[in-house]
Formats: structure tokens, sequence, C-alpha cells
């Protein structure tokens, strides 16, 4: 059974895991994948913290498919990146699985949308 301790420990290494990711693509990106702009927006992690899922939000890059294959050809390095940097504050780094968060893409098609529908009133 999963307290409320247990969820609040959860959400606090999800936010630990998302701030150290986020910095490991700012630093890395140049190097590993080109002039792509990629930003960490949220981690979800399994119970036994065995799994992590990294939605993941780009931007200069046309090809997001492209390049979320390109990072999960990447991810033993990333998980390895990872590892040294909250060594101390974890015992096992979980497994990676990253996704593209659409939420952002979506966000600024309802924009569209709404500026549309204020162009067709004036």
């Amino acid at each position: 059974m999963v307290q409320a301790t247990d969820s609040i420990r959860l959400k606090q290494i999800a936010k630990m895991l998302q701030k150290e990711l986020g910095m490991l693509f700012l630093t890395e990106t140049a190097r590993l994948f080109g002039n792509a702009f990629i930003s960490v927006t949220a981690v979800d992690l399994s119970s036994d913290l065995s799994l992590a899922k990294v939605y993941l939000s780009f931007v200069l890059h046309d090809d997001q498919e492209a390049l979320l294959q390109k990072i999960d050809g990447h991810k033993h390095t990333i998980r390895r990146l990872l590892g040294k940097s909250v060594g101390g504050k974890m015992h096992k780094i979980p497994n990676l699985t990253f996704m593209v968060d659409r939420s952002v893409l979506e966000g600024a098609h309802v924009t569209d949308l709404i500026d549309q529908l204020d162009c067709i009133e004036t």
C-alpha cells in the first residue's frame, strides 16, 4: 500500500530527477544532439523507483521523432551521467523512458485557435 509519505517522497525524487536531467540536457545537448534545445517538462516515477518516464519538449528541432530516437540511443550515457550527478542521493538509478510532451504543442494550438477567433470578431 502506498502511503502519503511515500507519495511525497516519490514527488520529491521525481522533481530532483527532472532538475538533474534538465541540467544534463542543457550541458550535453550540443555534444550529443546538435542545436536542439531540450527541456525536461516532467518525470513520472514508478512506486519502486525502478522506472522513470521522462517527458521532453524540443525547441529548434523540426523532426521530434528522430530526435527522440537519437536521445533513446544515448539512454545509457544519459543514465550514467545522471548516476554521477545524483549518486550520493540515490542508491539505484531508474531505467529511463523518454517521451515527447505533447502538452506544449497542444497549448500552442489552442492559443492559435483563440487568436483566430479574435480575428473573426474584429
